[in-house]
């Protein structure tokens, strides 16, 4: 390549590998000091599409295996980039996909044929958690061609944990549900450094049952709230040196004791001067109030309307539940559509036992707004003419 006399190259950014026409910038110094860029048009031709880059670079060893890594040790490894193919290969960037891994050196520039480079990387076990693992180190080329080289193994922790999770499954609102959980420590550990938390105390409470030199075994009491909802909490296990941290997940599904057929109630598009009307029947626990303890204003109107059965053979009549009417007046709208949450509430006898569930109500009216419907409607009602 021929520059301006006195022009060296010092640098040059490394040009599109694809077929086609490019334009590539090359920075030079004169032997005077001045700096200046030259512009390279160049154009490469279609190249066998078996003959990839990426294909003719080999990365030694092709994949990581670590079997067993302990928690708070650091494994080096080192990956081997050697082109065996006959053109030069263009190394964009070598990143990793977690933060267990780290790149000790990297390489960025050219490999030429039957050269080769070496990148350092370092795989981190405080930053992982318990057992299998798999992650990636992604070998970036100019052109847009990735390999990527797999790095896995297993994590053993100082501490295992039995089980790995708690699933309460369906559970009525305002009920308890037990459960148990067993740390027994690795070979060289101590029990008496092991510390734990719960991020929801309100829900979740934790006793310790047994203690030995081999075994820890708790208690864990998981209360559900009065909203029905996907509820999750986390035990946290910890050293305390802070050198490694396990969560212990419990989640479940709350049943509130409001059962309702229809969670959302759709409308439609509404143009007339009538409103229309939607009931459906709500199922509560025997006795106790059920309110309406949020509902929207107009053009909504809501009613419950309590549904008793039959005297029992003990002489009482018990509430099976209720029925709610929900109507939509367009002519009250005061836009295009109405979207809007209705929430309800049930006290039991003593007001100890809340229950809450909500529902939403859509409504779409095409009656034009600020048309004047209100003083049209007020001369449609009944005069009285004293007569």
């Amino acid at each position: 390549m021929v520059l301006a006399r006195g022009f060296q190259i010092r640098y040059w950014l490394y040009p599109e590998t694809t077929p086609g026409q490019h334009t590539a910038t090359i920075f030079a110094v004169s032997d005077r000091g001045k700096r200046r860029h030259f512009l390279l048009r160049y154009a490469l031709a279609e190249s066998d599409p078996d003959s990839r880059p990426v294909d003719a670079l080999c990365v030694v060893p092709d994949q990581v295996d670590f079997r067993e890594t302990r928690y708070d040790e650091s494994r080096d490894f080192g990956l081997r980039l050697e082109n065996t193919g006959d053109r030069a290969i263009a190394v964009r960037n070598v990143s990793v996909e977690c933060g267990c891994l780290s790149i000790v050196e990297s390489y960025k520039g050219e490999i030429k044929p039957g050269d080769q480079v070496t990148v350092e990387c370092r795989l981190d076990g405080r930053k992982l958690y318990a057992g299998p693992f798999r992650r990636h180190v992604s070998i970036e080329l100019w052109g847009g061609e990735v390999k990527k080289i797999p790095v896995f193994g297993k994590l053993v922790p100082p501490y295992s944990v039995e089980p790995r999770e708690i699933y309460a499954g369906c559970v009525p609102a305002h009920t308890s549900v037990q459960a148990e959980a067993v740390i027994r420590p690795a070979e060289g550990e101590c029990l008496s450094e092991l510390r734990w938390s719960v991020d929801r105390t309100d829900i979740v409470q934790v006793q310790e049952v047994d203690r030995t030199d081999e075994l820890l075994r708790l208690a864990v009491s998981f209360r559900a709230p009065g909203d029905a909802s996907q509820v999750i909490a986390r035990l946290v296990f910890q050293k305390v040196d802070g050198s490694w941290k396990e969560p212990l997940p419990i989640f479940a599904t709350v049943e509130s004791g409001i059962r309702v057929t229809h969670r959302f109630w759709n409308f439609g598009t509404l143009s007339g001067e009538t409103p229309q009307t939607m009931r459906q029947r709500v199922a509560t626990p025997d006795g106790g109030d059920l309110t309406v303890v949020a509902a929207p204003e107009s053009p909504w109107s809501v009613d419950l309307i309590r549904v008793a059965s039959e005297t029992g053979l003990d002489g009482e009549t018990r509430t099976t539940g209720y029925e709610m009417a929900v109507a939509f007046d367009p002519r009250e709208a005061t836009k295009t559509v109405h979207y809007d949450p209705i929430r309800l509430q049930w006290v039991d006898e003593h007001g100890a036992n809340r229950q809450t569930t909500e529902l939403w109500v859509m409504g779409r009216s095409l009656k034009p707004l600020g048309s004047g419907n209100e003083s049209n409607r007020a001369l449609t009602g009944t005069v009285n003419t004293g007569k």
